[in-house]
């Protein structure tokens, strides 16, 4: 009887856990429950455990139908008279009666010394609470985490009712998912006396889309426990994904691993459903380490056992990746059915998950059920997508579960299921803004999901506690389960706690303990960081300034730059790393020089939040007088991310110097630091800044250089002896600066325009090659359609040694690949880069009055070569690459398509000291992308007309092989970047909008990343039919009517602020040598 009680036992736990499981992020744990009669079992042991259904509304926002709602209940523990209930609330799975019936798990075991009543409530849409006739997208639309909520509220005051309790004393619980709804059910109705406390384990806080941190988490913790282990995995998916890329691999792998079909076909999807199976089995073995796995101390396929799996000797690692797919126990119903075979036919997924009706058991219906509440309210799949030089390899992007969302509708993609993650964050108020209380937040510190719940509070009535070596809902378990060494004394501890705290709920008294509340919150993982200081360190004093204008660059004592070889030359003029191909240099006829004409450098510190920092650089800039009138205003163009020059103050053809003449300004550009001639490369001798000496672009970021924009302008104005009206320009990242003046520097800066700018950095930006798309479409769906038929060749090709050499042929790779190469992922993914850059490049500058782009290499040409249907596909794709590279390198003829990541790697980190500014550019921006923004352009939507060979670990590979060993490079560390400099900056949701003027055209890809509304109201203008930075180049007479028009209005808006500071202007004088430090300046009211 002990045997089958603890198999039991063992079934119920696995069950317990329904909540939330990564294995394809279908469903969760599922066993052949046709095995025991749970229930039969259960009754037989007298616990009086019954199961009851209750009405409840299809819709709590209306009068609409009613449905029946199961739970279980258990009275035997129950003191007459009392009011103490407890409810488990069932998450993402078939709920069973267990929970109010075995003694051996603490919920039960509470219940019992408190003498209360056990209720557990199945979660709406699973199991037999069939709130619908069936799983269709329009019934669906009652599975939210709101109306689950309501279920709960409904389900309390009906059973105060039904059992006449008064005063009664809920305390909720839940695990995982489940335990998410027990906290936001307490946040709810904390003032309505419904629910006295809430008690969870792991739960859900703070979700995310995109949720490559588990993968990196356990990889981490195989390497803690195993280093042998985590090499052995590291080559059996090396060996898999190497052979992968060949029939004769396929043939192997499908017969070793009896994948069904039995022969997988070569497509990206099949083959990340077959790897996203085999990283699952890891992510779960570490994540349950520590429940369902463990028995009386012994390891079932938990981490230890698949270790000892992968470091098997009379086996080599494939073979042992092999036997631990095989022995997976926690499976999705669709994989439990295939029982010994591996399902690798993503189509026949799909179809499985398109089945809307119910199944008998219910299991089913988790599947497609489960995936529904991810794919619109919680995401959280976990990717490779940060992987860098990951164990587990690179395959399992983000856009194969933005794929699997499809079958809910096409409009289920990336960028919707991310938006609505987002709102649920937001809603819930995430880990760090919740506001319920009396409640116990219980985390497995070896658990990937802890990273996303709530880990501290201030607040004493909100305990948090982390387990060590503790699991995925590790403390829900019967202690037997949880023998480990290191969980178990963090597991008692919390089963001390929550009966402490309950007591204190159930008895009113309020909590006697205590914090100061001005002491900062202690984090043990923050994943959300703040800004920096908005009150910087103070700058040095304005003493002598005017001696910091110079007409000439300081030289170094050494020679420090670094001259590239002809063949460095022509592959940084190949590969761009998204950089404009012209940048802000027009190509424009020479101007002559007028006498008001001035260039120079201006004295600017390396540092200016370092006032223990003497070291300082020569940054240029321009003035232009000619058109300038006493009282008028200064107009100031940023420098961007490359050299500035000359023409865009002296040609008075450019449209912000259209304006200058007009209302009579001062005009300025000022260089970017690191860029063309404001380069540090003087200090990496001369200097003793060690930082400085050990990352040579430790200073290059856009607050460096806002502070160097505000301090020449408050140098300018101190020279001047007044106030001037200062508007700044800017366009694309140089945009984006000169909106975040606006916002920084309200003081200084009056007005600014930014054109093309980026408000929100992002590290998957994989809305970019979504915006391509609908250009193109928009042009012509002919063209758009030959290119997704060209991609999709390549694609197939691209899956076999001789479609990669037909490629390589087609393409005149160099180096080729032929029957010797390795071509590894990244390789597939440098060509891929490559190749799709140059559609990127006609599609965002497509029409520009700039250069090559003034008379084609945009959309019309691009799609002209498309569409000719006297070459296949393939062969037209290649066509446009040629014809792209020659514009490129301004070479007459074609040669050859750069084709070595390594190579590339190699040389991009030498350019950044390269005498060539142009050559050095490309790096110094993808440093601040790497440190900063993230924009990296992905192909992480789902379906694409470029298919998805590019996924985010590309880019954090690319930035971690460059500049890594320099700095403590990762994907986290970059993404905590982006969400620095949102904080700052406001991002596009927040950012404050007074007296400025953005523009976006609707085929630039970068308007994605503009506000989230552009309204023109608000001085937003979209611009039909342009692309990047239009209205900044000189007008044309074949402009389209809606770009002239956005420059009448910017002109408008612009003469509306010059004559507002005429009336209001305070001319102060400013004292030239003021002993007030930078600080004092701009804070001066």
């Amino acid at each position: 009887m002990s045997s089958l009680l603890f198999l039991f036992l063992t079934v119920l736990q696995i069950w317990l856990v329904s909540s939330w499981m990564p294995m394809l992020h279908l469903g969760h744990p599922m066993t052949a429950t046709n095995e025991l009669n749970l229930t039969g079992f259960a009754s037989q042991g007298g616990f009086g455990g019954r199961e009851a259904y209750l009405k409840q509304k299809l819709d709590h926002t209306q009068e609409v139908k009613e449905w029946s709602q199961r739970y279980f209940y258990n009275n035997r523990y129950y003191r007459k008279g009392g009011n103490v209930a407890f409810l488990m609330l069932g998450g993402m799975g078939v709920l069973d009666i267990g929970w109010v019936t075995n003694e051996k798990i603490p919920f039960v075991q509470m219940a019992k010394e408190r003498g209360a009543m056990m209720f557990a409530l199945e979660h709406r849409f699973y199991g037999k609470s069939r709130p619908t006739d069936d799983l269709s997208v329009k019934n669906l639309k009652y599975l939210t985490i709101e109306q689950a909520i309501g279920d709960i509220k409904t389900f309390i005051e009906e059973m105060n009712k039904k059992h006449k309790l008064e005063n009664p004393k809920w305390i909720v619980f839940g695990g995982s998912y489940a335990g998410s709804l027990a906290l936001w059910a307490r946040e709810k109705y904390k003032d309505e006396n419904l629910i006295a406390g809430a008690v969870a384990s792991s739960p859900i806080m703070r979700p995310k889309f995109d949720f490559w941190e588990a993968t990196q988490f356990a990889e981490k913790e195989i390497q803690k426990v195993d280093k042998k282990c985590g090499e052995s995995i590291r080559i059996g998916f090396m060996q898999m994904i190497d052979m992968l890329g060949n029939q004769v691999g396929r043939s192997q792998l499908s017969e070793l691993f009896k994948m069904r079909p039995r022969f997988l076909t070569p497509d990206l999807r099949n083959i990340q459903l077959l790897n996203s199976i085999q990283l699952n089995n890891f992510i779960s073995a570490v994540q349950f380490r520590g429940g369902p796995y463990m028995q009386n101390g012994t390891h079932s396929y938990n981490l230890k056992q698949l270790c000892e799996i992968m470091n098997t000797e009379t086996i080599d690692q494939l073979t042992a990746l092999e036997r631990v797919s095989n022995v997976r126990h926690l499976q999705s119903k669709y994989l439990n059915d295939m029982d010994k075979y591996t399902p690798v036919d993503f189509d026949a997924l799909m179809k499985y998950l398109l089945k809307k009706d119910f199944d008998e058991e219910g299991w089913a219906s988790v599947d497609r059920a489960s995936l529904w509440q991810r794919c619109t309210q919680l995401g959280s799949f976990p990717t490779t997508d940060g992987a860098i030089n990951s164990i587990f390899g690179s395959l399992v992007s983000i856009d194969f579960y933005a794929d699997l969302c499809q079958v809910f509708g096409e409009k289920f993609n990336a960028e919707h299921i991310e938006m609505t993650v987002e709102e649920t964050l937001q809603h819930y108020g995430g880990a760090d803004n919740y506001k319920g209380t009396n409640v116990v937040i219980a985390n497995g510190g070896s658990d990937p999901y802890h990273l996303l719940s709530k880990l501290s509070s201030r607040d004493p009535t909100v305990v948090t506690y982390l387990i060590e070596g503790g699991s995925h809902c590790g403390d829900m378990f019967p202690f037997e389960f949880n023998n480990s060494p290191t969980a178990a004394p963090g597991t008692k501890l919390i089963h001390l706690l929550t009966a402490q705290n309950i007591d204190t709920w159930i008895s009113g008294v309020p909590s006697p303990f205590h914090i100061d509340k001005k002491e900062p919150e202690k984090q043990l993982v923050k994943l959300e960081v703040s800004a920096m200081p908005a009150t910087p360190l103070p700058s040095p004093s304005l003493n002598g300034v005017k001696s910091r204008f110079s007409l000439f660059k300081r030289q170094s004592t050494q020679a420090v730059a670094t001259q590239l070889t002809p063949r460095e030359m022509d592959i940084l003029q190949r590969v761009r790393l998204g950089r404009p191909p012209h940048g802000f240099v027009p190509n424009l006829d020479t101007v002559d020089t007028p006498s008001e004409y001035e260039t120079g450098y201006f004295t600017q510190p390396v540092d200016h939040f370092n006032n223990q920092n003497p070291a300082t650089f020569d940054q240029k800039y321009y003035k232009n007088e000619q058109w300038a009138r006493e009282g008028g205003p200064i107009f100031l163009m940023i420098g961007g991310e490359g050299p500035s020059s000359s023409k865009w103050i002296l040609n008075e053809n450019y449209t912000w110097l259209q304006w200058a003449k007009k209302f009579g300004a001062t005009t300025y550009m000022l260089e970017h630091r690191y860029y063309g001639d404001s380069d540090l490369q003087r200090l990496l001798f001369d200097s003793t800044d060690t930082k400085l000496k050990r990352t040579y672009t430790t200073y290059l970021s856009s607050l460096q250089m806002l502070y160097d924009t505000a301090n020449f302008i408050q140098a300018i104005d101190a020279d001047n002896g007044k106030k001037g009206t200062w508007i700044v320009f800017g366009g694309s990242y140089a945009g984006s600066l000169a909106l975040w003046m606006r916002k920084l520097f309200p003081n200084l800066v009056h007005g600014a325009v930014g054109s093309s700018a980026p408000l929100e950095a992002k590290l998957d930006y994989h809305e970019y090659y979504q915006v391509v798309e609908a250009s193109i479409r928009e042009y012509s769906e002919d063209c758009a359609y030959a290119i997704g038929e060209g991609f999709e060749d390549i694609h197939e090709k691209m899956l076999s040694e001789r479609g990669r050499e037909e490629i390589s042929k087609t393409f005149k790779l160099n180096p080729p690949w032929d029957d010797v190469s390795d071509v590894f992922e990244i390789d597939k993914q440098f060509f891929f880069w490559n190749l799709m850059e140059q559609f990127t490049a006609a599609v965002q500058y497509s029409g520009d009055n700039s250069g090559g782009y003034a008379d084609g290499h945009g959309i019309p040409d691009l799609c002209k070569i498309m569409t000719n249907e006297r070459r296949t596909p393939m062969a037209r794709i290649a066509e446009f690459n040629e014809y792209m590279t020659r514009f490129f390198t301004g070479k007459p003829a074609f040669e050859y398509t750069f084709n070595s990541y390594k190579e590339f790697v190699s040389t991009a980190y030498k350019a950044q000291f390269a005498t060539d500014k142009k050559a050095a550019a490309g790096t110094l921006w993808l440093w601040q992308t790497c440190t900063e923004f993230g924009f990296y352009g992905t192909t992480d939507s789902g379906y694409s007309l470029f298919g998805n060979p590019l996924p985010l670990n590309f880019f954090t590979q690319l930035c971690s092989d460059l500049f890594g060993w320099k700095i403590d490079y990762s994907a986290e560390m970059n993404r905590r970047a982006t969400l620095n400099v949102n904080n700052r900056y406001g991002g596009r949701y927040k950012y404050e909008k007074t007296n400025v003027v953005m523009t976006y055209g609707t085929l630039d890809p970068w308007t994605a990343l503009g506000p989230v509304e552009c309204k023109e109201t608000e001085n937003c203008l979209m611009i039909k039919g342009t692309a990047h930075c239009a209205e900044m180049y000189p007008a044309r007479e074949a402009d389209l009517p809606s770009l002239k028009e956005a420059r009448s209005k910017i002109e408008n808006i612009i003469e509306g602020w010059v004559q507002a500071k005429k009336v209001s202007q305070d001319q102060r004088p400013v004292e030239k040598n003021s002993k007030k430090s930078f600080f004092s300046f701009l804070h001066r009211q």
